[in-house]
């Protein structure tokens, strides 16, 4: 059985979302893509994706490689396990868990199974 320690919580949020708008004129306010590594704007046709698996280390993926995995689960949800009651924050309780992954070899053969 798994420990607490291996799941984070998932929460689902039901908030209503506003667009900001600037006061004196209403124009709409947009929110621009900027590289932290070239101090720089970038374009859509330069943004990938990526997991982060710590603050130093992206693991890469690219939509191929998303669209070779034919995920069966991509719209079902799978457990795998249930952790004890005692383990989970009781003011947590109501939120959902979700697994986390632990290092780059993990990430892809978690891909690869999928």
């Amino acid at each position: 059985m798994r420990s607490a320690r291996g799941v984070r919580r998932l929460v689902l949020d039901h908030s209503i979302r506003f667009h900001q708008y600037h006061l004196e004129d209403m124009g709409r306010l947009r929110v621009r893509k900027y590289c932290e590594v070239e101090d720089r704007e970038v374009p859509t046709d330069e943004i990938g994706k990526g997991y982060e698996l710590t603050k130093t280390q992206v693991i890469p993926i690219s939509d191929a490689e998303l669209q070779e995995l034919h995920l069966l689960t991509a719209k079902a949800i799978e457990i795998e396990v249930f952790v004890p009651l005692e383990s989970i924050d009781p003011i947590r309780i109501a939120e959902g868990y979700r697994n986390f992954i632990h290092s780059a070899s993990a990430f892809r053969t978690l891909l690869r199974n999928a």
